[in-house]
């Protein structure tokens, strides 16, 4: 079964199963704030996975004994790929309707907000992931979180360097919402 990303998103969201739910209460988990919060995240390399849930039942119309096995879904949470501007974050879901791990989402994040964060802005950084990632589960489009800006002075129009985190979300393209997030690094 060929489904893309959105395709597969819909599903776990719609579905009767409740997968959807058991998706967002794990990646809105304690377990998932710490590890998205940690400081070695900005040098984790590509393709290591930085967490994966334990197995959840989805209990269809089969016996729960004779299908346990086959009736289980798991979450990872891993880096798929490092560029010099970006980090892409990628949910991956194991579920019974698909034999591999299928990527439901790709979380574009800035590197230099990945780095530039101090101790005390992790964990709202941590927060906010979470947040975009739930945010991308129920869009149909592509969420990245960005940093930092150059823009005009309203007034001089001299160019400034603002290191402002912001969520921005695209639909085929275009922008479709964007916010301020917080401001980090000095």
């Amino acid at each position: 079964m060929n489904m893309t990303d959105v395709e597969l998103r819909q599903r776990l969201q719609t579905s009767e199963y409740n997968e959807g739910l058991l998706l967002i209460k794990w990646i809105n988990s304690l377990d998932v704030v710490e590890r998205l919060s940690d400081p070695g995240l900005a040098s984790v390399p590509s393709g290591q996975c930085l967490l994966q849930s334990a197995p959840w039942a989805i209990y269809r119309n089969t016996p729960m004994v004779a299908a346990a096995a086959a009736n289980m879904m798991t979450a990872s949470l891993f880096i798929a790929e490092r560029t010099e501007v970006d980090t892409i974050l990628s949910l991956a879901v194991k579920h019974p309707s698909y034999k591999q791990m299928a990527v439901i989402l790709r979380l574009s994040v800035s590197n230099d907000v990945l780095r530039a964060c101090s101790t005390s802005t992790r964990k709202m950084l941590a927060h906010h992931l979470v947040n975009a990632i739930g945010r991308g589960l129920k869009s149909n489009g592509m969420v990245h979180i960005r940093g930092p800006i150059v823009t005009a002075h309203p007034v001089t129009n001299q160019q400034l360097y603002r290191r402002d985190c912001w969520l921005e979300e695209t639909v085929q393209g275009k922008v479709r919402h964007q916010e301020v997030l917080f401001t980090y690094g000095y």
